[in-house]
């Protein structure tokens, strides 16, 4: 059955390459954003991977979450909420997202430990979708050589 062996590739690939990077690269971009909890930062992490019939893939994801770590979100979550309309400013929640987005982004151009994590796993959905017998991206590239 598909889905036994490349799933584990992939999340081995997020949780192991190169001592954690991609994790410890998150918390020291949150870190940055609240130099106050240097001495300790506790993280929880939920997995929602699996496989997506739409797609035809494995989809990994991981939702990390710092309970230390407390943000607004000035918008209404649903259209008829009693609570005044905020969203003219943009929740403290994005911004400290976007700046690990920025932050990952910047460490992984053009070379480095993020770098080769990105690579590997682009290798591993190469695979992946080598696997089902679509066609993958690296044989699209050889083609183009």
């Amino acid at each position: 059955e598909h889905g036994a062996v490349e799933p584990e590739r992939i999340h081995d690939t997020v949780w192991m390459f190169a001592d954690n990077i991609l994790v410890k690269s998150i918390a020291a971009a949150v870190l940055k954003l609240y130099p106050q909890l240097q001495t300790g930062l506790d993280m929880a992490v939920f997995c929602s991977s699996g496989w997506c019939p739409k797609k035809r893939r494995y989809k990994a994801s991981y939702h990390l979450i710092f309970p230390d770590v407390v943000v607004d979100r000035p918008v209404k979550a649903w259209a008829d909420s009693p609570v005044e309309d905020t969203s003219v400013r943009m929740g403290c929640h994005l911004t400290v997202r976007d700046h690990v987005v920025c932050c990952l982004t910047e460490e992984a151009e053009p070379s480095g430990l993020l770098a080769d994590l990105r690579n590997e796993l682009l290798c591993c959905c190469d695979e992946l979708i080598a696997h089902d017998g679509e066609d993958s991206a690296s044989d699209e590239r050889e083609a183009d050589e």
